[in-house]
């Protein structure tokens, strides 16, 4: 349940599209609409200077004011750019330029002057409680919110003196207008906030921590509300170490499978844990490949504090088993398993069998531990979610895809098929973080990461790529470029990092892997991976342990109670943002 919640969540992404254009776009197109103000100014009062003067009325209210509003505000409210508030004010006069253009019309054809400026001022309360719900969102004061909101109201006056002649009626109209629009926004907020609490979180207060997050990096106010929804829980972790036989030849190499979910986006809570974990285990002269293990978006971690806490327990746990553990120098030789279109590359280390679940090339999402069978839960079997299989608009596994996981779970906790061919074994490693495409490509900090492990005469391969998710083509290019260095057999799998989350705002969010990198560039990299990794390849030995870290705070089932309350909040929000401009309407022809 909780990953069509972190759905529901994640569509919310296309509301803040709108307030990232940048300064000189956001003027173009208001000069534009203005323009358009001004033409219909001119066809109403046929006069050529009251044209002109709208339209420098309609600049001065929008490109100046926010300009002194931005200079007034930005100390004390960071995320109120110039730009920010430029993008902003190009959806209001959006909103006013086509209420006016209605106006217009209906002035034009009917020639019913009041109807007209009751439509034009309803377009200006609909602006209004636009601005202000997205300036609102963005400030930590209604005062804040309400200053820089005041532009809807400065271009209603100019337009209203065109159907008035008369200021001070144009003003007591705008003003209608711009308080209706304030007033209904500011009471459907008090009222979601009343009625639609998380956990006693006010809704509206997550949102706007939610959005500071998203635009500014600002997480901390984010983060703070995550930790009072979330739960105390432990985290789970396997650790399966590679070290050389010979210290000369080669660094160690971890392979960490941590049951954490890499969420929930940017670089808030547990989103970067995979290139946290990577960076840690370079201080201690270890190479990390992070595989994701069987959680989903209930196993959030609140904090990044408590991502690095449970990153430097890992740390400590590996220089331990460097020091202190029984390293294996033979290994079985990999094999595949495939059962009714659920395959898995099986590697057994240690007396541990790793196995790295595939669905390629029908979709994947989060695998559930509910997939693991009751017989494989001792600690014989660790279970590799490849996450390599993306689809637009596919959000959770069928109960029947669980199902046939478990079975295929089943069959290699029982299988014996990796008995044969146990003898000393060589592996390599090499990474690769691309410098020419990076987050907003959908590629994590991590990089791409190729282990080689050559056991009875052939070679297997895994490449771990740090990113969420894969277009279902990177495995059959990963595929055929090892066959080119005779590897037998080779998986891709993705760390579902989040990192990449929140980057591309709209849509999912994100991009998953090979969505807009280009093919031949991840055709030359996978390619350039497995040279190295094969050119490196040194005799090493093999061992394993698993730590389990206490007191961690995760979001448990928190995102279906978020999404719930969004979406019947987000309901309230359009029904009384569709009757704001009808009850002005309706109050100015009375």
């Amino acid at each position: 349940m909780s990953r069509r919640g972190a759905g529901v969540i994640a569509m919310k992404y296309n509301s803040l599209r709108g307030i990232t254009y940048g300064s000189r776009e956001s003027t173009i197109a208001l000069l534009a609409l203005f323009t358009l103000i001004s033409l219909g100014a001119y066809i109403i009062a046929g006069n050529v200077t009251l044209s002109i003067v709208v339209f420098i009325l309609l600049v001065m209210a929008t490109v100046a004011f926010n300009r002194v509003a931005g200079f007034l505000l930005s100390r004390r409210e960071r995320i109120l750019s110039v730009r920010r508030l430029d993008a902003t004010s190009l959806v209001e006069a959006f909103t006013i330029t086509g209420a006016f253009l209605v106006s217009l019309l209906i002035y034009r054809i009917v020639g019913w002057v009041d109807a007209a400026l009751a439509v034009f001022i309803s377009g200006v309360a609909l602006s209004t409680y636009i601005g202000f719900s997205v300036k609102r969102s963005m400030t930590s004061t209604f005062l804040a919110g309400f200053i820089p909101s005041m532009s809807s109201f400065f271009m209603s006056i100019p337009v209203s003196f065109v159907y008035t002649s008369a200021w001070l009626k144009a003003v007591y109209a705008g003003l209608h207008g711009f308080l209706a629009g304030i007033s209904m926004m500011e009471l459907t907020r008090l009222v979601i906030d009343r009625m639609y609490k998380v956990r006693g979180v006010k809704p509206f207060m997550l949102f706007k921590a939610f959005v500071k997050s998203l635009l500014e990096g600002m997480d901390d106010e984010l983060e703070n509300t995550l930790l009072k929804l979330s739960k105390q829980g432990s985290a789970t972790v396997d650790i399966v170490l590679f070290k050389p036989l010979n210290e000369d030849y080669g660094k160690p190499v971890a392979l960490v499978i941590p049951d954490i979910h890499m969420g929930p986006f940017r670089t808030v809570g547990s989103s970067a844990l995979s290139s946290i974990i990577q960076a840690k285990l370079a201080e201690a002269g270890v190479d990390a490949a992070v595989l994701k293990g069987l959680s989903g978006h209930e196993s959030n971690i609140a904090t990044k504090r408590e991502a690095v806490r449970l990153a430097e327990e890992i740390k400590a746990e590996t220089l331990s088993m460097l020091s202190n553990s029984e390293f294996t120098k033979v290994i079985n030789s990999p094999s595949r398993i495939t059962l009714d279109t659920v395959s898995s590359i099986v590697f057994e280390l240690n007396g541990k069998k790793l196995a790295v679940v595939t669905l390629n090339p029908s979709p994947m999402e989060d695998i559930p531990k509910e997939a693991l069978p009751e017989e494989a839960g001792q600690n014989k079997l660790i279970v590799v979610d490849s996450h390599n299989s993306y689809h637009e608009g596919f959000t959770h596994l069928s109960g029947d895809t669980l199902r046939r996981i478990r079975a295929l779970l089943k069959e290699v906790n029982d299988s014996n098929s990796c008995s044969s061919g146990r003898g000393s074994f060589r592996i390599g490693f090499s990474r690769i973080v691309p410098g020419s495409f990076g987050l907003a490509e959908g590629m994590g900090p991590g990089g791409v990461s190729c282990l080689v492990v050559e056991a009875g005469g052939g070679m297997y391969a895994l490449l771990i790529i740090d990113a969420n998710n894969a277009v279902p083509w990177v495995r059959d290019v990963a595929l055929d470029t090892a066959a080119k260095y005779d590897i037998v057999d080779a998986e891709v799998c993705t760390t579902d990092t989040h990192v990449v989350n929140g980057i591309k705002l709209g849509g999912k969010g994100y991009n998953a892997f090979g969505e807009v990198i280009p093919e031949e560039d991840i055709r030359r990299i996978f390619d350039e991976l497995f040279r190295r990794a094969i050119d490196g390849m040194y005799v090493a030995e093999v061992a394993y342990s698993q730590i389990q870290v206490n007191n961690i705070n995760m979001f448990a089932e928190i995102l279906d109670e978020i999404a719930i309350s969004i979406s019947k909040g987000s309901r309230i929000l359009t029904t009384t943002l569709l009757a704001t401009p009808l009850i002005v309407a309706f109050t100015l022809l009375l």
